[in-house]
């Protein structure tokens, strides 16, 4: 005999799929980025008063702060590499790979793009950036 089918198939246990499972408050301003890191224990949002939170996802908690006072302007991307560290980029045109740890950037390049900043980056090994701006163009960086 086949087992009857499951009566629910959607295999979240809550169940109101539209109810907020957890709220992360800090930023003073709009969020304008977010990233996961690889692990998917920490994650990285960026907000429009230019200021990245990083959070422990499991304790809902800030992780690191103080990574105010590099862009000049709204953070528009964040995206962690494959080894888990951190990149950020803005309309300012500023590009920063970080050092959690000390709280700065390991890099910073400026002027990547030209005509409102950068508007999305994603890592394309563990020493290569991409930058997507709105010039139109796509260029590529030494991280």
């Amino acid at each position: 005999p086949n087992p009857s089918p499951n009566p629910n198939p959607n295999p979240n246990p809550n169940p109101n799929p539209n109810q907020v499972v957890a709220k992360l408050e800090r930023h003073k301003m709009a969020i304008s980025a977010l990233a996961f890191a690889p692990d998917c224990a920490t994650l990285a949002s960026g907000c429009a008063n230019k200021e990245i939170v990083v959070w422990d996802v499991t304790a809902r908690a800030p992780l690191v702060t103080g990574l105010q006072g590099f862009h000049t302007a709204r953070i528009s991307s964040l995206a962690y590499s494959a080894a888990g560290v951190l990149a950020s980029a803005g309309i300012d045109s500023t590009l920063l790979v970080w050092d959690l740890e000390a709280k700065k950037p390991k890099t910073k390049t400026t002027l990547c793009h030209t005509e409102g900043g950068i508007n999305k980056l994603v890592w394309v090994d563990d020493s290569t950036i991409a930058t997507a701006g709105s010039d139109a163009c796509i260029k590529t960086w030494s991280a």
